[in-house]
C-alpha cells in the first residue's frame, strides 16, 4: 500500500513538472500576440487548474482518513507500551530463572514460575486493530506473540499439574520446554517494543 502511494505520488508530480515545463516552453517560444491566444491560453490554464483541484478534492477524503488512522496508531501505540513493557519484564525474569539455576527449593521454583508466567498480555484484538499501520506488521507480530504466550502459559500449567515423578523432574521440564518458545515471545515483543516507540516518538502524520 505504501508503495503504490509513492508511485501515485511520484506519478502525480512527474505530471505536474510536465505540463509545466511544456506550457513554459510553449510560452517562451510563441508567447500569445492577440487577445484570441490570451484567451486560450487563460482557457487552457484553467482547465489543468480545475483537473488538479478535481484530483485534489478527490482525494481529500482518504487523506484525512490516513491522518485519523494515524493519530489512533499513535494512541493506541502509546497505551499499549505499559503491557509491553510489563511482559518483558516479567519474561526477563523467567529466563534467569530458566536458565541460571534453581536457586529455591523445587516446589517454590515451581509456584515462584507459575506467578510471574501468569502476567496475562493486556491485549486482544480491538486493542491491535488500529496499530495496523504501524510498519513491520507491529499488529500481527503482537497477535502471534500473544497467542504463543497463551499456550506456553497452558503448557506450563499442565507440567505444574503434573503428579507423576518428583519435583525435581517437573523442574527438569519447565527448564527444557519452556526457554524456547518463550525467547520467541520475547524476541517479538522487543522488536515491537522498539517499531512502537519510533513510530510514536516520530509521530509524523500522512499529508
Amino acid at each position: 500500500m505504501k508503495i503504490l502511494k509513492l508511485l501515485v505520488g511520484v506519478s502525480v508530480v512527474s505530471f505536474v513538472a510536465f505540463f509545466i515545463g511544456y506550457f513554459s516552453a510553449k510560452f517562451y517560444i510563441a508567447p500569445p500576440s492577440t487577445s484570441a491566444d490570451c484567451a486560450a491560453w487563460a482557457g487552457a490554464m484553467g482547465t489543468i487548474a480545475a483537473f488538479f483541484s478535481a484530483v485534489w478534492l478527490a482525494t481529500a477524503a482518504e487523506r484525512k482518513n490516513s491522518r485519523q488512522e494515524h493519530a489512533r496508531a499513535v494512541i493506541a501505540g502509546a497505551s499499549i507500551m505499559p503491557s509491553i513493557e510489563l511482559m518483558c519484564d516479567a519474561l526477563e525474569l523467567v529466563e534467569v530463572m530458566l536458565t541460571a539455576g534453581v536457586t529455591v527449593s523445587n516446589s517454590d521454583f515451581s509456584a515462584e514460575l507459575m506467578r510471574i508466567l501468569s502476567v496475562p498480555a493486556a491485549w486482544d484484538q480491538d486493542d491491535l486493530l488500529p496499530l495496523i499501520p504501524i510498519p513491520e506488521n507491529v499488529a500481527a507480530s503482537l497477535a502471534r506473540a500473544s497467542s504463543t504466550y497463551s499456550q506456553v502459559l497452558a503448557q506450563a500449567q499442565a507440567i505444574a499439574r503434573f503428579e507423576n515423578g518428583t519435583n525435581s523432574d517437573l523442574t527438569l521440564m519447565f527448564q527444557t520446554l519452556l526457554p524456547e518458545p518463550l525467547g520467541k515471545v520475547h524476541t517479538r515483543l522487543k522488536n515491537a517494543r522498539t517499531v512502537i516507540l519510533r513510530f510514536v516518538d516520530a509521530a509524523e502524520p500522512p499529508l
